[in-house]
């Protein structure tokens, strides 16, 4: 994907990419999705750290102008805590009430998303 964005950028073009962060992925987070007819599915994740994208980023000749790694606000609901977890479409969401002050803990700090600033060098357009 870099490569290709390292391709078709205009010199001084940029990109803004964001993705799931990786530590989010090697915790399990998996974003559901459902399918044209209705039925629930999993989106297929992968596990690129961030030294992944520097070094596509790189070698697809592109420079990086920004990287940030934003966490997740505390949950304001007035949810009742579950009885029990949720349909697995929604897992590991569901899980989180169960248990929400552990949730909340386990959570903390932990960045959410990976956001990066891509430029092509040269002037702009």
């Amino acid at each position: 994907m870099l490569a290709e964005f390292g391709r078709v950028l205009r010199p001084g073009g940029r990109v803004l990419i964001t993705d799931l962060h990786p530590e989010q992925v090697a915790r399990g987070v998996i974003p559901p999705l459902r399918r044209a007819d209705g039925s629930p599915a999993r989106l297929t994740t992968y596990r690129h750290r961030v030294g992944d994208y520097v070094r596509a980023a790189l070698a697809a000749g592109l420079e990086v102008r920004g990287c940030a790694e934003p966490g997740m606000r505390p949950a304001e609901s007035d949810e009742p805590r579950a009885s029990g977890p949720g349909p697995w479409e929604l897992w590991p969401w569901s899980l989180a009430r169960l248990a929400p002050e552990a949730a909340e803990v386990a959570g903390a700090g932990v960045p959410v998303m990976l956001q990066w600033e891509l430029r092509r060098p040269g002037a702009a357009a």
